[in-house]
């Protein structure tokens, strides 16, 4: 089917003859509702981009997003690009277009005013294509709370009244039957039933949308798809990842909440639920959609008996934290990270059967899959006595890998007479090869776009699923009930193995795992003494230890082959050195252990070495050679001293650290610095106009200092403003001027998130790195970030201490150990003269201070000679300040100043005259420190009468 108005003169994609693509005749405008947020740059903008090159979208589609943070088109799109990831040269050349369609607009969710001038600057673009009907798509990429209000405004002022309007809502729906009835009255009130799509993405995926074709349209599956032939439906959804740093988030929904209710149950409806009177052509949905609800409500709800949670507990061999080592967890958190659950169709169909759910995180693999088990054949065992029947499945893999495999029994080659497991398997990866299985989103926009309703979730199937959880999580939460721990990588606790086997569900030895492959015939005898579900025990035993027992990763250099990919089969060659860094980075324990291997053998054979070398005398008055010191990672130092580079290329490959040129360093620090903030997009971000309420309910949990209570809202909230150094300028520029050292304590008075913390831990030796910030929620998004930081286990950053604390600068919390600071930035762009001299107060009683760098001059308003304050601000502090130009977010440049304590600067002098005036001790054995080169005494007093002036 072509399409003359699409955007590709290729054949589109075959969709179904009914709900065609009409739309594309018409005006369309996607409203992309939390446009700045996490989901909509990963999953949304992506999927639009897939529909877009496939032809699905029309030519001059209107693509506007909407979010609180304001940002321009350009940013904002730049902001999209890295998710937008062609899969062939053709789709690479269409990614600009498509970038250059997206529009941004910020405002208010609740206010129908900011909703309304943007949906008229969008009709003014809608008219423009002389169309007659205009439709209009709204996805709500937003939390629930926020769905009534944004929806109000919409209704009042963004509506089209020339097309259809629908409304694509994000899960949760909900938190309990309680709330979930409220939120569905209240958008009731303002959408049809065949307005709202609520979308729930496992419903889009290809073994999900398979499952109807499997069932109803093989005559060997429904005749014996009941109680009669089948003993228990086992879902499983299984992650081999904790939360990484996302536990805050996770700890208020619970596994059962996150993934049971919805994605599991919704795959149990389809599987249990009676055949529909249609499941295709024209106006279906509804047919499925009252089969799925029928069966749900023959679920009693469950009971806790029946139920096991569990909580992983981190691995030190693996170097992976436990549930309660997320700092983003609240301490004592009963949140279950596991649970398995039996539950029973009550009807003539299903009546005594268990369905089993099962659904974990930190798991000994990653697995997505339902597993249908059969009774046993009538008379079996009177047949073959002796011979032990294994039990016989239907399995379908959800994730990852799309496959179906039946594990039916064949007598084991060779003279025993025995009945060995063996899987007639489809692998959709090898079967249709090449064939493109579109991303659920993809699938299910699709959908909306054509009017198709089916893999969406109607107000009663949620009622409905609520129906039957929400006395389980009420018995959990009201009874605090500690779910079992178990450690993380394995299988869960193992009361979930009891109760599944309690209800009838068959392990096979505990340990059966489908993987295609070809037998070979030396395999085939090999069978004929160990049967192949033996060999296949012994192989998934050996994979588990494999994934205990890490192997040591090797440097590589840019040509030699990676031992670790993601598939066993492919190979995959380094071709860059930001590759390599990343890999270095990504290795984790691995790199540790050969570090500490080799370090290990290499202080034995210099050990050795000492041992057999003779003595050799030095001679009289030959200066000591120098210890080398070694910054990692570091462009700022002395050009002059920087280690030759085939010298450091050796000690890198040594250590196992990385050492390339300053641009590599610093777009490896910019984009590990882009990945850890992923998900900083709070209101404030980059904002010079700041909300009052943001100011108030971020500070109010902190203690403020008298100087900030006598600030006018205004001048509080300015003060508030939020802005950033670039990375570049960091590196380049505040780096050098801070100097920091090993031994230094480095602070970011101000320091938001906390990027420039990460940086000098990142690009100094300094191994203490404190900020200290007033609002919530920027120390929040810190603390995300530093615990994905720690995930990765950069060796660099192994006994650095970097932190970010709430508080007042005036008034530091006790725990930064404000007071050995040696070392501090400020960001001072708005900071008033009281507040500076407070600060400047501050530093004063900073004993063991020696540099600040500020963004502001100190003394910028009493800096003439004829002010009767000149001087009051740097009288501890050498003037004028060494100053370099930056790049900022709030401005094309700005300068920053470098101030050294004068105090420092005197020690730092009179060391060199003592230096340069003591002869060097003499003594054997004794370790003496590295010379100071000297100063003569001309120069010294030229030094110390420049710094009294």
């Amino acid at each position: 089917m072509s399409l003359s108005n699409s955007n590709s003169n290729e054949q589109l994609p075959t969709v179904d003859e009914h709900h065609a693509c009409e739309y594309l005749g018409t005006a369309l405008t996607i409203f992309v509702i939390g446009a700045s947020g996490d989901l909509a740059k990963k999953k949304t903008y992506p999927s639009l981009f897939a529909l877009y090159v496939s032809g699905y979208l029309p030519e001059h589609v209107v693509i506007v997003g909407y979010a609180r943070s304001p940002k321009n088109d350009v940013d904002f799109r730049a902001q999209i690009a890295p998710w937008i990831k062609p899969k062939n040269s053709e789709y690479e050349a269409k990614k600009e277009a498509f970038l250059n369609k997206l529009i941004y607009r910020s405002g208010a969710y609740d206010s129908a005013e900011d909703v309304g001038k943007v949906s008229k600057e969008m009709e003014a673009l809608e008219e423009a294509k002389g169309s007659s009907v205009i439709n209009r798509l709204f996805y709500f990429a937003i939390p629930p709370s926020v769905f009534v209000p944004i929806g109000t405004s919409i209704k009042k002022a963004a509506l089209t009244t020339r097309g259809w309007n629908r409304l694509i809502v994000e899960k949760p729906f909900g938190h309990d039957l309680t709330s979930f009835n409220k939120l569905s009255a209240d958008m009731g009130a303002l959408y049809g039933e065949d307005e709202i799509y609520r979308i729930d993405h496992y419903l889009g995926k290809e073994m999900v949308q398979n499952l109807l074709i499997l069932r109803f349209a093989n005559a060997i599956y429904e005749p014996i798809w009941n109680r009669n032939y089948i003993s228990s439906v086992t879902i499983t959804f299984k992650e081999d990842i904790g939360t990484q740093g996302r536990g805050g988030y996770f700890d208020s929904y619970g596994i059962i909440r996150d993934v049971m209710q919805n994605h599991l149950l919704q795959v149990l409806s389809l599987v249990a639920m009676e055949p529909p009177a249609r499941a295709a052509g024209k106006d279906y949905s509804n047919y499925i959609r009252d089969e799925k609800v029928k069966v749900l409500n023959c679920i009693e709800p469950i009971k806790l008996e029946n139920t096991v949670l569990g909580q992983y507990q981190g691995d030190k061999e693996r170097n992976e934290p436990g549930y309660l080592e997320d700092p983003t967890v609240p301490k004592g958190s009963v949140t279950p990270t596991f649970a398995t659950t039996v539950m029973y169709v009550n009807n003539p169909r299903w009546a005594g059967v268990p369905f089993i759910m099962k659904a974990g995180k930190a798991l000994n693999e990653r697995k997505g899959e339902i597993r249908v088990q059969f009774k046993a054949p009538p008379g079996a065992e009177h047949m073959f006595p002796g011979v032990k029947i294994p039990v016989q499945e239907l399995v379908m893999r959800l994730q990852p890998d799309e496959a179906v495999y039946i594990k039916m029994n064949v007598k084991s080659p060779g003279l025993q007479t025995k009945a060995i497991s063996s899987e007639l398997d489809l692998s959709y990866a090898e079967r249709y090869e090449g064939a493109e299985v579109p991303d659920a989103y993809t699938r299910l926009i699709l959908d909306v776009l054509r009017g198709k309703q089916a893999a969406f979730v109607r107000d009663d199937e949620l009622r409905a699923a609520w129906t039957i959880f929400t006395p389980l999580l009420d018995e959990i939460e009201g009874q605090k009930v500690k779910p079992l721990p178990y450690a993380f990588g394995s299988r869960g606790p193992k009361e979930s193995d009891e109760l599944v086997n309690k209800v009838g569900f068959q392990y096979h030895h505990g340990a059966y795992q489908w993987q295609p492959r070809v037998r070979t015939t030396s395999a085939l005898k090999k069978d004929t003494i160990k049967s192949i579900e033996e060999d296949q025990e012994q192989e998934e035993q050996e994979l588990r230890r494999s994934r205990r027992k890490r192997r040591p990763v090797e440097l590589l250099s840019p040509s030699e082959e990676l031992p670790h990919s993601k598939s066993p089969n492919k190979r995959r060659i380094i071709s860059t050195k930001n590759e390599m860094v990343e890999i270095l980075i990504r290795a984790r324990p691995a790199v540790q252990a050969t570090a500490a291997a080799r370090a290990a053998a290499a202080k034995k054979e210099e050990k050795k070495k000492k041992r057999t070398q003779p003595l050799v005398k030095r001679k009289k008055n030959t200066p000591k050679k120098e210890k080398e010191t070694r910054v990692i990672l570091s462009p700022v130092q002395d050009e002059k001293k920087k280690t030759p580079l085939k010298k450091r290329s050796s000690k890198a490959r040594r250590s196992l650290e990385p050492a390339y040129s300053y641009e590599s360093q610093t777009e490896y620090v910019s984009n590990l610095i882009a990945e850890l903030y992923e998900e900083q997009e709070q209101d404030d971000r980059g904002m010079y106009n700041i909300s009052r309420d943001t100011v108030v309910t971020k500070t109010s949990t902190c203690k403020r200092s008298q100087e900030v209570q006598d600030l006018s809202m205004e001048e509080f909230r300015r003060l508030m403003t939020y802005g950033e150094v670039s990375v570049e300028s960091v590196s380049s520029t505040i780096l050098p001027f801070l100097r920091l050292g090993e031994e230094d304590v480095f602070f970011d008075l101000g320091c938001g998130t906390g990027k420039i913390l990460v940086q000098a831990a990142l690009q100094t030796p300094c191994k203490t790195t404190i900020g200290i910030e007033l609002m919530q929620n920027r120390v929040q998004e810190g603390e995300k970030a530093l615990a994905r930081l720690e995930e990765r286990d950069i060796p660099i950053l192994r006994g650095k201490r970097i932190e970010v604390l709430q508080g007042d600068i005036c008034e530091p919390p006790d725990e930064a150990g404000l007071m050995n600071a040696t070392v501090v930035f400020i960001n001072n762009v708005m900071f008033g003269p009281v507040l500076m001299l407070k600060v400047m107060a501050l530093l004063k009683d900073m004993r063991k201070l020696k540099r600040v760098v500020m963004l502001r001059k100190i003394c910028e308003r009493h800096g003439n000679e004829k002010c009767t304050r000149a001087g009051n601000y740097c009288i501890d502090y050498v003037h004028p300040p060494e100053e370099a130009e930056i790049d900022v977010s709030w401005a094309d440049k700005t300068s920053v100043y470098l101030y050294e304590s004068l105090e420092y600067s005197l020690g730092e002098l009179r060391r060199q005259m003592i230096n340069m005036q003591s002869p060097t001790p003499k003594g054997k054995g004794k370790k003496q420190s590295s010379p100071v080169p000297p100063v003569s005494h001309a120069d010294f007093e030229a030094k110390l009468d420049a710094v009294a002036s």
